[in-house]
Order: structure tokens, then sequence, then C-alpha cells
């Protein structure tokens, strides 16, 4: 486990994603929500991992989060941070 304060730097932060990829999945574009997931899991498994240190909670955690987020997408406005809020 890192010390605290220091910085993980095994992960770089990704784009976000172009607007019509986002307005696809509120709209139920299947493909398009996987774009979403392709994106953003490998940020949050490693923020997830680093808290919970445990690979079989990290997936719970993960599927609950993009689940939460898919639920939400057709009332919501996505933006790059959104899956944190929903991992909270």
């Amino acid at each position: 486990m890192p010390a605290m304060g220091a910085q993980q730097t095994d992960v770089v932060e990704s784009p976000e994603l172009p607007d019509h990829v986002l307005e696809a999945a509120r709209h139920g574009s299947h493909s398009a929500f996987a774009a979403i997931v392709d994106r953003y899991e490998p940020r949050l498994r490693a923020t997830v991992f680093y808290i919970v240190q445990d690979e079989e909670l990290t997936r719970d955690v993960l599927q609950e989060t993009f689940l939460r987020a898919y639920r939400a997408l057709p009332d919501s406005v996505v933006k790059p941070r959104w899956a944190r809020g929903c991992t909270a």
C-alpha cells in the first residue's frame, strides 16, 4: 500500500467521451454504455481496489457502480466524474 499522500501513477486519467456517445447511452444504446464502461472501468477499479484491498469486493463495488450509472442514465447528464459519485 502506498504511503499516505502518495499518488498512484500507474493509471492515467481518461479524456472525456464524445458527447454523442454519452447521449446515445442516455437513449438506451448498449454499445455506447459499453464504451463508457471501457473508458472508466480501469481507473475506477484501481481506485476501489486501493480503498478495499480485496479483488472480489472490488468486482462487487464496480458492478453496483455501473448498475447504478446505467439506471440513472435516462434521467441524468453524464460527466467525466459521474462514476465516482455512483461509487460512493
